[in-house]
């Protein structure tokens, strides 16, 4: 009868039940333990209502925080399996306490316990278009001033300009099937040859760190980090057979691709890599506790479609951080919340990034509501921003 039926189901059901308020129970710990909220501590109910755990598409190969991005069309890039659920998820998420910890450093090194600390006199995020023609020069213009206007809201705090720069990038393909490239240094005369990485068979590309090489010697204060900009193929040297999105490392050079072969990658995706990758160089880790810009997957146009276009967290391709990663990014700059939903607010507004703009416009009311006073006390702990 239907009282038995329905019995039975609620019997089958019991179990899902009891496994999912684990894994909620098991979350939650984890992002109180990233925080550092006691277990008898209330968190900040509004700011966290707000974030969904990440998508497990969303996240990939979490156990290696310096894995790159894969590309937009989502494919497997580093020989890596992608992640079937959050029990998946390894990785020891890089705590508060942790990136507090490496700011009392004050720099980078081998070990991965410290990171370069923005000061005054070394506060600025140069963005360098570097263009080899798959991308026109008006194009790549206004890619790199819609790069700098996203990231000087994003990095609200630190002053974001395009790189007055004499670096030019061009392709040499001298007879052969596969072309090279070389960086060019116009005013000291200097050629710097790129090596060129890719299946025999398949697309050749730039292996990303030879791009790096050569950019570092050019970061001089009061410049903080590079981000690159360029058109040609970026290859991880690890995953030589596919390209990647981007990378960035401690030396703070991002470099981001902005074509797939002969393809302009869409403005969204660039913006949000080059987001991500800078984050990287003021040495956040990839996230995997939240829905955030700084997971470690980023999916493909196809999923994006799927999920309707929407960039509201609980779906996929967010440009938002989580609650996390929001302290660190305000304890490594001094950001202001409110200001920096704002100028988010209007920014993706003027992209025509609407459900962006319309998110941001919720964290910027959320901002007025009343926050925990462990969180506070937690941003208010920051170490005094250092002079490098």
């Amino acid at each position: 009868n239907r009282v038995t039926v329905a019995r039975a189901a609620t019997a089958v059901m019991a179990p899902k039940r009891r496994s999912e308020d684990a894994a909620t129970a098991d979350l939650t710990a984890r992002r109180r333990a990233a925080i550092g909220l006691g277990a008898g501590t209330a968190h900040d109910a509004a700011e966290w209502a707000l974030h969904a755990p990440p998508h497990p598409d969303c996240v990939r190969e979490a156990a290696d925080a310096d894995r790159p991005r894969t590309t937009e069309r989502g494919e497997e890039q580093d020989g890596g399996e992608q992640l079937e659920g959050l029990e998946e998820l390894e990785e020891a998420e890089q705590s508060l306490a942790e990136f507090r910890a490496m700011g009392k450093v004050g720099r980078a090194n081998e070990d991965g316990t410290g990171r370069w600390v923005p000061g005054p006199a070394f506060n600025e995020i140069a963005v360098l278009p570097l263009f080899s023609g798959v991308i026109s020069a008006a194009r790549g213009r206004k890619i790199a001033a819609q790069t700098q206007g996203f990231l000087g809201a994003f990095f609200t705090g630190m002053s974001v300009k395009i790189m007055a720069s004499q670096l030019r990038l061009r392709e040499e393909r001298g007879g052969r099937k596969r072309p090279s490239w070389s960086i060019i240094d116009a005013e000291q005369g200097l050629l710097f040859p790129l090596a060129t990485l890719g299946k025999a068979d398949g697309p050749a590309g730039v292996d990303v760190f030879a791009i790096m090489n050569v950019v570092e010697e050019y970061l001089h204060k009061p410049t903080f980090s590079i981000v690159v900009l360029t058109d040609v193929p970026i290859i991880d040297p690890e995953a030589p057979e596919s390209t990647i999105l981007g990378r960035a490392t401690g030396d703070r050079v991002a470099v981001i691709g902005c074509a797939d072969g002969a393809t302009e990658l869409r403005l969204r995706s660039i913006l949000g890599t080059a987001a991500h990758e800078a984050l990287h160089c003021l040495g956040l880790d990839h996230c995997s506790l939240w829905s955030c810009l700084m997971n470690a997957y980023s999916p493909s146009e196809e999923e994006r479609e799927a999920d309707g276009g929407s960039s509201t967290p609980g779906h996929r391709a967010v440009l938002s951080l989580c609650p996390l990663d929001l302290l660190k990014l305000e304890m490594a700059t001094g950001t202001i919340r409110l200001r920096r939903f704002e100028a988010l607010q209007a920014e993706c507004t003027k992209l025509g990034f609407h459900h962006d703009a319309n998110w941001f416009a919720r964290r910027a009311s959320v901002c007025s509501l009343p926050r925990s006073s462990s969180l506070d006390e937690s941003v208010a702990k920051r170490p005094k921003r250092a002079r490098a």
